[in-house]
Order: structure tokens, then sequence, then C-alpha cells
């Protein structure tokens, strides 16, 4: 993007027009005495040798994630549980970047056991590149005060006077240009270093982010290289007579809790993949859950009746609200596709 070429003229042109404002002589003729005020000097528009630059600005990039995915294989949900993991694989080369961790398990009473979790990886992080700050625009030159003209004076002034007068004028004036002139000067070569140097920063930025952008792509592709395969053979070895959510989602909470203590993450993704119909085998549990900071997408939610879903969106609601949830979002099976999930998983 190029620049408005007014602040060039800003560094260079007032410190003509003030110039030669403040040190007008008189004309003297014989009988009276006029002012004159001399026309302004033409203005040099020859083009300096980098054209008019500004600074690349500066890309940055989106905070580290980790995102958490339950998927439900109950005998309720079992028409669907293919889908889910299908429509995981589609979404998640599109929401994963350096940095980021992914765990997905099978919604269950031990959803920790390493046997319940069929994805656990991380892409490697990619440091932003090193660059050293942006070309500043350089401070104008102070516009040098005028010698002062002198006075004008009375009628009646001799021939040898007015010469004198006359000569002592265009004294001053020959160096009040020349002083406007050399700021002029200044101001334009600063100017035209200053667009110098931003090219070559902008070229050398352009060059470190091309680099940056093809090793992002590399650890992306590395991650995913395993990752989708694992998705697509997750092996369901038998479906689950129950559906035990808050057992799965106490295991979520607490790797995101901790997580969190340590700063490793910038964001906290949960993406349950469900139809969130509960039915524990110990109801009376109490299990403590904290899902603060998380943002929750529940996703491929499906019922045969439509009050059956609006009933398990509001007790859900109501449920992740009270353990803290940062933002909660239900989407039904015909709802969840990849451009509605992306926004909400990247």
């Amino acid at each position: 993007m190029e620049p408005d070429i007014t602040r060039v003229k800003m560094l260079v042109y007032p410190v003509i027009l003030v110039a030669f404002f403040l040190t007008s002589c008189a004309v003297l003729t014989n009988d009276s005495v006029q002012q004159q005020t001399p026309a302004a000097p033409p203005v040099d528009l020859t083009p300096s040798a980098c054209a008019p630059a500004t600074p690349i600005p500066i890309h940055t990039p989106e905070p580290s994630k980790l995102l958490y995915i339950l998927i439900d294989r109950s005998g309720s949900y079992d028409d669907w549980t293919d889908d889910a993991l299908e429509r995981l694989a589609e979404v998640l080369p599109l929401v994963v970047g350096p940095g980021d961790r992914v765990i997905a398990a099978w919604i269950g009473i031990e959803s920790e056991h390493p046997s319940e979790v069929f994805l656990n990886g991380s892409v490697r992080a990619v440091p932003a590149p090193d660059m050293a700050p942006a070309p500043q625009p350089p401070t104008p030159s102070a516009t040098p005060t005028p010698i002062p003209v002198p006075p004008t004076p009375e009628k009646g002034l001799s021939t040898t006077g007015r010469r004198s007068y006359q000569d002592r004028c265009q004294e001053i004036e020959t160096k009040n240009r020349a002083a406007s002139e050399s700021a002029e000067s200044e101001n334009r070569e600063a100017m035209n270093r200053h667009f110098c140097e931003v090219r070559e920063w902008n070229s050398g930025y352009r060059a470190a982010m091309s680099t940056w952008q093809q090793e992002r792509q590399s650890a992306e592709e590395g991650f995913l290289e395993t990752a989708i395969p694992a998705i697509r053979h997750a092996i369901i070895e038998q479906y689950d007579a129950k559906t035990h959510i808050h057992e799965a989602l106490y295991v979520a909470a607490r790797v995101f809790n901790s997580a969190a203590r340590h700063g490793a993450f910038g964001e906290y993704r949960l993406l349950i993949l469900s139809d969130m119909k509960e039915d524990r085998l110990y109801p009376e549990a109490d299990l403590p859950l904290n899902l603060e900071g998380v943002d929750v997408v529940v996703a491929m939610m499906f019922c045969a009746k439509a009050h059956q879903c609006d009933q398990q969106e509001r007790a859900w609601s109501a449920e992740f609200q009270t353990v803290g949830a940062k933002s909660f979002e239900f989407l039904l099976v015909v709802e969840s596709t990849a451009e509605v999930l992306v926004p909400l998983l990247r």
C-alpha cells in the first residue's frame, strides 16, 4: 500500500513559504514605498530514488489452543457415531495450527483410560519471525528562522540610500532563500532514505513470512499425517449401554484446568459430538466440574423429536453456565457443517 504524498509535502513546503513571507522587502520609489512580495520558488517534483512506501503491518499469530473432543458411542447414538468421526476428520485440518494440542476420546465412565483415547498429539510450534522494528518516519528539519529585513525607510531617501536599502534586502532574501532550500533538501533526502529503508524492510519481512508460512504448513501436515488416520480408523469395539457424559466431562475439565494453571495455551475448546442423552451408572455421584475459560461446542446433536432437542439444550445450557464455561453452542446434525464448525473451533 502506497502512502499519500502529503506527508512529503508537509515536510518541505512550509519551510519555503514561511521564510519568504517573513523576508519580503519594500520597493522604494522617489515618492512612495511599495511592499514587494516575491513569488514562491518553483517546487522540485523530481522523483526520489525510492518511491513512497509504508511498512507492511506485522502479522499477529493466533494463540495456541487445547482442543478436547468427546464422541458418543452409546446405543442411542450408534447411527451417528461414524458420521461424527467423519465430520471430525473433515473439520480438524481446518482448525489446528502450530502449538495446538488435540485430544479425542470416547464418552464413557473411563474416558481417561488410554484405550478410550484414540488421538492425543500436538502440532509442532513455529515461532513467528524475529523482525527488527519497522523504520519510523524522520523528524522534519526545523523551519529556519528568517533574518528580519531592515525597517522600511521614510520618504525622501536619497538614491544612494535607496540602493543601499535594496541591496541589503536582496542580500537578506538570498540568505533566507538558501536556508529554506537547505531545509527543504534535508527533508527531501531524509524522506527518500526513509522510503528506501521501508522498502528494504518490507522485502525482508515478506521473505521471512514466506519461510514462516512454509514451516507452519509443514508442522500442520506432519501432525495431520497421523491424526486423520487415527480418527478414520478409530475402532468402536462395542457400543456403550450407558452414556457417562459427566464422567467424560470430569476428565476433560481436569486436563483444561491443569493446562490453564501453567498457562500452556491461549485458548481452550471442548467439542462434544453426542445426542447429550445422559444415562449414568452412578447418577448419584457428584463430580466437581470447572470449565472456566472453555468454549464448548455440542455438535451432531440428534433428537427423535424437536421438543427433546429443546429440553436437552436448556438443561445442558444451565449445566455449562453453572460450571463456568466461557461460551456454549448447540448444533443439530443438519447444522453441523464445516462452514459453521470451523469458525467456532479455530
